[in-house]
């Protein structure tokens, strides 16, 4: 049966990191808050940098509800 209980987001963080790492661990809490076993689905997680020289986390998922 086909699930028609799904939200897609794109979660871009607000806050600007100074290095790629601290973005990906920025990354790395947005993964636990939405975690799949409430029924998120990553569909790409990256780091990205800003014309600024600073990082931030970028999140495509989707929530995938029980009918």
């Amino acid at each position: 049966m086909m699930n028609n209980n799904v939200y897609r987001e794109t979660f871009v963080s607000p806050f600007h990191k100074d290095t790629e790492g601290d973005a990906l661990q920025v990354l790395d809490a947005i993964r636990e808050a939405h975690p799949e076993s409430s029924g998120w689905v990553e569909i790409r997680g990256f780091v990205e940098r800003l014309p600024s020289g600073q990082y931030r986390a970028v999140r495509v998922h989707e929530h995938h509800k029980d009918n």
